[in-house]
């Protein structure tokens, strides 16, 4: 088990070293290796309790940059004794290395400081070699020696491997404590650490006494990729949800971890969502050469809201998917061909794009596929075949497929087709969530269980972008139906949609402009929006706006 110290460090600078490739022979690091091992600490308390702790923590390398790494470390309780009220919640955290001359230097800051290297480039026998490390609260050194080559069997394979004896001095800022620590760890060439094990741990804390334990950590899974299958991964968006890697790296050009980041935008994990930012991080990728991007790209283009409906840019964006082998992107492009929007009209050669990216695992070809057999729209009407295709892409958690599958069961399984519409909402299908609040809205005043289950879908609804749901839960926030009024949040929820091209949530907002209702009274703005909304077909805004204009 690493240091504890070393969960600490972060993005710093670390003395000048020689540029050396990160594969080391006791720690391959490469984009994708991979450890999983199992630690169990056994101790005898002062107050005379025995304490066992059982510990599954997971190792991976996740982004090369240069000379640079980031090792991601996630550490779960999954057994104690005596049990606890509740297991410990897995604990994850981000470590940065820079590969030099004498081994991995990990890279400091925050009053740390480390000298020396945990784990030299090469391990010979009698070898000796230290580290340290120190901070205001206190630090340590290890002070190791290599003992030789010997088999160790543990849960992963049975390994030819360095052993490493060492003594950990620690200098605590108390004196009332103090800590022998002696162990031994094994490094298998080309695998990394398959074992340590540490005994008669001594601490002995004033004037409570002496803790005795003893901690081995065995390997029990790992995964070294290839040169190959590193080279593909790199290409790939950096596996991990921090917000700070994904931004530092589309930064210096990583097109595949701007995606990964505008996913995040989109999502709102761990942060608001922003559509906006999204569609501008994967058009970012998307330019930089990434194609799935591209795809994502142009679904933004063609749904619009985010931005003003563009079939043609996204037709574009959709091909520049589908030509670097996207089967999602060959999908999309597939109904621009099938509706003759952004494309000339060629319903074969969109049967064909929606069946060979059906095939390649795209659910929205085989949403596509369901579409025109459930209509006999480019093929003989089929809805066995529709149904098929239906339950295949709703599987995959393709929201509208589940939609589309559920009105088909309406009459044959009403139950079925209840569970289908709030599987399609759960999956991001927006219609579905509107849908459902549909049928719980109230039509009176007063707050209300349904009004607030109602609330509840509206907002996932305008969450995942559909303009109605922000408008309808407007409107059950400005008239009090079923929740609590708030003309201050109806009018927000107005500019959202409205902002999305809603033409009733512009004319809504602009009730509320020429009122003052929620917001300040503004004749000026509420005629701007009154426009805006007539402009998009909204009958009611145009008489509006004549008269506000006379």
């Amino acid at each position: 088990m690493r240091p504890v110290w070393v969960l600490l460090l972060s993005i710093s600078s670390v003395a000048s070293g020689d540029i050396m490739p990160c594969r080391y022979e006791a720690w391959p690091v490469a984009v994708g290796s991979q450890w999983r091992r199992i630690s169990t600490m056994k101790q005898d308390t002062w107050d005379r309790q025995h304490v066992e702790i059982t510990m599954e923590n997971d190792e991976r390398i996740i982004d090369i940059d240069g000379t640079l790494f980031v090792q991601e470390l996630n550490s779960r309780m999954i057994d104690m004794k005596p049990k606890p009220a509740e297991l410990s919640k897995s604990d994850t955290v981000h470590v940065r290395y820079r590969c030099a001359t004498e081994g991995p230097l990990p890279i400091v800051e925050g009053g740390l400081t480390w000298n020396g290297t945990e784990i030299p480039i090469k391990l010979t026998p009698e070898f000796e070699f230290e580290y340290s490390s120190s901070a205001p609260t206190g630090g340590w050194t290890y002070r190791n020696r290599v003992i030789g080559r010997e088999n160790v069997t543990v849960p992963a394979g049975t390994f030819n491997a360095w052993r490493v004896d060492y003594e950990r001095i620690d200098t605590p800022p108390q004196k009332d404590y103090s800590q022998t620590v002696k162990g031994s760890r094994w490094y298998a060439p080309g695998v990394g650490l398959v074992r340590s094990a540490e005994h008669d741990v001594v601490t002995i804390t004033k004037p409570r006494g002496q803790t005795v334990s003893e901690r081995i950590e065995e390997l029990t899974s790992y995964h070294i990729p290839s040169v190959e299958e590193e080279k593909k991964l790199r290409n790939e968006p950096t596996p991990t949800l921090d917000p700070s890697i994904l931004k530092a790296n589309c930064g210096r050009g990583k097109a595949a971890d701007c995606y990964a980041l505008g996913d995040l935008y989109r999502e709102g994990v761990g942060m608001e969502t922003d559509h906006a930012r999204a569609l501008a991080l994967m058009q970012k990728s998307c330019d930089d050469k990434y194609a799935p991007a591209c795809n994502e790209a142009g679904v933004y283009y063609l749904w619009g809201g985010v931005v003003p409906k563009d079939v043609d840019k996204a037709s574009d964006l959709f091909k520049r998917a589908c030509d670097a082998g996207v089967a999602q992107g060959c999908a999309n492009l597939g109904s621009r061909y099938f509706e003759g929007q952004g494309m000339p009209q060629d319903k074969a050669r969109a049967i064909a794009l929606f069946t060979s990216s059906c095939k390649d695992g795209s659910p929205a070809g085989c949403l596509y596929l369901g579409r025109a057999y459930a209509e006999g729209d480019g093929v003989a009407k089929d809805v066995s075949k529709a149904t098929d295709y239906f339950e295949q892409a709703c599987k995959a958690k393709q929201g509208e497929a589940c939609s589309r599958l559920s009105e088909l069961m309406q009459q044959s399984d009403p139950p079925r087709a209840k569970q289908l519409t709030e599987d399609a909402c759960s999956f991001g299908w927006a219609p579905a969530c509107h849908k459902i609040a549909k049928t719980l809205e109230p039509a009176q005043a007063g707050v209300s269980d349904a009004g607030m289950r109602a609330a509840a879908q509206y907002f996932v609804g305008c969450k995942y972008g559909y303009a109605p749901s922000c408008t309808s839960l407007g409107g059950m926030v400005e008239e009090g139906r079923g929740v609590q009024r708030d003309l201050s949040l109806a009018a927000e929820l107005y500019d959202k949609s409205c902002q999305w091209h809603d033409a009733q949530g512009c004319f809504r907002l602009a009730s509320l402009y020429e009122r003052g209702r929620g917001v300040r009274r503004d004749r000026e703005r509420a005629s701007a929006l009154y426009r805006q909304a007539c402009e998009a077909k909204n009958a009611d805004a145009c008489a509006a706006a004549q008269r506000l204009a006379h």
